[in-house]
């Protein structure tokens, strides 16, 4: 009876492996310890056993804490901006990166049969600035400037987690994992500058008077709920295999404005007015959609000490898109009155994933050293297309519109890439009350982008990298432009090939096996600033 139920979990193992290894498949493993990131990071997580790391994989590890732990940490996560394409008034892109959070978190809590885990993370980020400088001249010209700055950004993150595993058996372990997370990013700038030249030095009769104002602000909010069930199946050695499946909504919207206003009044010698100009630009893109996203990962330790983890997933996003662009130009003096301005909006689609498979095994090289050696390797491709109604106007002197155009175009974006990765890692214990971290990682990484736009056309798309798109951690970019005859498409392709290595250093203060304190100090062996790196203070009951 046993014997028919493992070969029937073992062969529904190895079928769900072939369809997560398939191209598009997808797994973001965002939380590694402070001494697994000091290890090699997510080149090692998943591989070099740890209990917080093997946690973040699969939320059945919660049944083997069998001792309550306390921790805080400073803990480096993704920057979670939304996961879409954008149009920007320029080919600059605006991506999103890491970010240090705070970590409250609790495991190895007994709820009768169960053990369960909780982790809290958040992070408030909310600098303002204000500055003005008014100044006064005399001498070639009399002149009165004022000039302002200000600034100000909103960068919030909040997520919690909660586990819960308990025995299904003497073999096996059940875990669920449900959490919740919300992220918020916006910034505002703006500068103003007025000047006033006058005729005279007692600032009575004026010649002229400029003001320019330029305004930007950006807005991005993101709120996902995640779910993740997992297995474990033991032996008299401990965990030997597990599967965890995850399911996760995002919900995105992103806003984006760009206000420049210039105007210019010239005098006569009388104080009349005598020549005006008005130049007003206005841009906006607005999307929302659901990102869905579906990951699988499994894992088996040999004997001998050899670990594989493999696993993927994908995700598909459907959202709405509203861009507008105008510009209105008034010239008294030479008689010229124009307005122009251009207008997108449709729905557009994103379909990403990767699959990955990372082992290692580690060697004993003294009772006071080990050595881990593995390789990563990442498969991702992602597709983005857009299919806008362009609108165009044009009215020149004031009058009615002397050209419109209704056009339908098309966006689309493919991107293929593949990492590999061979880490070697050493952990090393001088004494029984420190620990030293440390590794080097050997990269190499492969890319392929096709993308299409209209032609003629002043397009500049970069859509979101394939290989972050599924899980949801970047920002693409574009630049707009108006498309007078869509009917003609260029097709462009970019392929990259890039090598290096990475080191990473950290260090751990231990005392009866109780209280611990690991930092990850990145590539210094002693960090400049302590505060922003990876912390872990725990203490075991």
């Amino acid at each position: 009876m046993d014997m028919h139920r493992h070969a029937r979990i073992s062969l529904g193992l190895a079928v769900i492996l072939a369809l997560s290894l398939r191209p598009g498949a997808s797994l973001a493993l965002d939380r590694s310890s402070a001494r697994i990131s000091s290890l090699g990071g997510y080149h090692v997580s998943g591989i070099i056993p740890d209990l917080y790391t093997d946690l973040t994989v699969n939320p059945a590890y919660a049944f083997f804490a069998d001792r309550p732990v306390v921790c805080y940490a400073r803990r480096s996560v993704p920057g979670y901006a939304p996961s879409l394409p954008y149009l920007e008034s320029s080919s600059t892109g605006y991506y999103g990166s890491s970010m240090l959070v705070n970590e409250l978190s609790a495991w190895g809590i007994g709820l009768s049969s169960w053990r369960a885990a909780v982790f809290a993370q958040w992070a408030l980020y909310q600098p303002e600035n204000s500055s003005s400088y008014p100044s006064i001249e005399m001498g070639s010209r009399y002149a009165v400037g004022l000039e302002e700055d200000r600034n100000s950004q909103d960068d919030d993150f909040a997520r919690i987690d909660l586990v819960a595993a308990c025995a299904l058996d003497d073999r096996y372990a059940l875990g669920l994992r449900l959490q919740g997370w919300g992220y918020y990013d916006s910034s505002s700038e703006m500068y103003a500058r007025t000047n006033e030249y006058y005729h005279d030095p007692l600032f009575t009769l004026i010649d002229s008077r400029s003001l320019d104002t330029r305004a930007q602000s950006f807005c991005g909010r993101r709120l996902s709920f995640d779910f993740q069930a997992g297995i474990v199946k033991s032996d008299d050695t401990g965990p030997r295999t597990d599967l965890a499946l995850g399911l996760s909504l995002n919900r995105l919207d992103y806003r984006k404005q760009i206000y420049n206003l210039r105007i210019i009044k010239e005098y006569d010698s009388e104080g009349v007015l005598d020549s005006y100009n008005y130049d007003r630009y206005r841009w906006t893109d607005a999307r929302k959609g659901d990102l869905w996203s579906c990951a699988l990962t499994l894992r088996h330790a040999f004997d001998g000490g050899i670990r594989v983890l493999a696993g993927g997933g994908v995700s598909t996003c459907s959202y709405e898109t509203a861009w507008s662009s105008s510009r209105e130009l008034v010239q008294w003096s030479s008689g010229r009155d124009e307005a122009i301005s251009g207008a997108f909006d449709g729905d557009g689609s994103l379909l990403g994933g990767s699959c990955f498979i990372k082992g290692g095994k580690i060697f004993s090289l003294h009772e006071t050293a080990d050595l881990y050696l593995g390789v990563h390797g990442v498969f991702a491709r992602s597709r983005a297309k857009e299919e806008p109604l362009v609108h165009y106007t044009s009215e020149p002197d004031g009058e009615e519109s002397a050209v419109r155009i209704d056009q339908p175009a098309r966006l689309e974006s493919t991107e293929t890439s593949f990492e590999l990765y061979v880490p070697f890692s050493v952990e090393f214990r001088p004494s029984g009350y420190f620990t030293f971290f440390s590794s080097f990682i050997l990269t190499g990484s492969w890319d392929k982008q096709t993308t299409t736009t209209p032609m003629p056309s002043l397009f500049r798309y970069h859509p979101p990298a394939a290989k972050s798109a599924a899980g949801g951690a970047n920002r693409g970019a574009a630049s707009p432009g108006v498309v007078i005859e869509p009917e003609a498409y260029l097709t462009d392709w970019k392929r990259n090939l890039d090598t290096g290595g990475e080191v990473a250093l950290g260090f751990s203060l231990h005392y009866r096996d109780r209280f611990f304190i690991d930092v990850y100090s990145g590539a210094e062996i002693i960090p400049t600033y302590l505060a922003n790196r990876t912390i872990d203070i725990r203490y075991v009951f």
